[in-house]
């Protein structure tokens, strides 16, 4: 993304990731150029970020979310529910990232035998 579209999107977290990284806290002060490559500089975990991807969460913070979430699942794969296909963990990294999960079509889907996923498939139900 251009400096432009980080300035429009999110100046004021990266005022801040200036602040914090550089010592710098007069931006306007610093040749175009130059901003731009600090900017770039930036770390994956800085506000600037963490709001043009969406997160609502640090990046680490996800990962480990992410972790819980197969945990989670592995846990349950051992549990009788599994078996029926009932109560499923919701997971919790997407919404940390922005995701919506209320749409059914981003839900997995689930099927017991490969002719069961070749009907869903031939039928457009995905």
């Amino acid at each position: 993304m251009a400096l432009a579209g980080i300035l429009a999107a999110a100046k004021d977290e990266l005022i801040c990731d200036l602040a914090e990284t550089y010592g710098i806290y007069d931006m306007q002060a610093l040749p175009v150029s130059r901003l731009a490559v600090l900017a770039c500089g930036l770390r994956q975990n800085s506000r600037v970020f963490q709001k043009l991807m969406g997160y609502k969460a640090p990046l680490d913070m996800i990962i480990q979310a992410m972790m819980l979430d197969r945990l989670n699942v592995l846990t349950w794969l051992n549990t009788a529910d599994a078996v029926k296909g009932k109560n499923r963990p919701e997971a919790i990294a997407p919404s940390l990232m922005g995701l919506d999960q209320s749409k059914d079509k981003d839900k997995a889907m689930v099927f017991a035998t490969p002719e069961d996923f070749m009907a869903a498939w031939n039928s457009g139900d995905s």
